[in-house]
């Protein structure tokens, strides 16, 4: 199975697929990824605007309907979103002026079994109510906001309706965030869920 198809099902799907997404028109922005596979997936979404800052040039990807290119990140200064990911950042500062008071950030997080001080530092230092990792096949992400929950506001009738994924369904979301308790237990205090 293509790992940047995985990606890009999960790291949607794991936005997208929560109680307020279910109405009206929403914007997400994408960041530092060159893959495809996501950009792709995002503009299936009928309601979803993806903005997306280009790492490299993927000209070929073009045209996407729904998915509009920046070159740099000032352009969006006076925007705001419900949904960002951002794959190669490790910080949050600049973000939480881009989103909506009720958004998602899912970012990279630090390989918590190779850097645990320095992902549990990640994790503190980010400004939300809600932060909760989860691992993607052997990478490790961050989700973060200051209103959604990930599993508590689940809208499992949601992912029930989507077509076509080849990996993303309801358990495996439930799955991708449990953590073996020695992480658990390293990170409480520090993960707020």
């Amino acid at each position: 199975m293509d790992k940047n198809v995985i990606e890009a099902e999960f790291l949607a799907c794991v936005g997208l697929c929560v109680n307020d997404w279910n109405y009206g028109n929403k914007d997400a922005l994408t960041l530092n990824t060159d893959n495809i596979a996501l950009l792709s997936f995002l503009n299936t979404f009928p309601n979803l605007h993806t903005h997306h800052i280009k790492k490299n040039d993927i000209s070929p990807l073009l045209p996407l309907e729904n998915v509009k290119m920046y070159s740099k990140a000032i352009e969006l200064r006076d925007s705001d979103f419900n949904l960002i990911i951002d794959l190669d950042n490790k910080t949050t500062d600049f973000f939480n002026k881009l989103l909506r008071p009720n958004g998602i950030l899912i970012i990279n997080l630090l390989h918590l079994e190779q850097d645990l001080q320095g992902a549990k530092k990640q994790i503190d230092d980010a400004d939300f109510k809600i932060k909760m990792p989860f691992k993607v096949e052997n990478s490790y992400y961050l989700f973060l906001s200051n209103s959604i929950h990930p599993l508590a506001d689940i809208c499992l009738q949601k992912i029930d309706m989507l077509e076509d994924l080849t990996y993303y369904n309801a358990k495996m979301h439930e799955a991708a965030f449990a953590l073996p308790n020695y992480l658990k237990d390293y990170l409480k205090g520090v993960v707020r869920n």
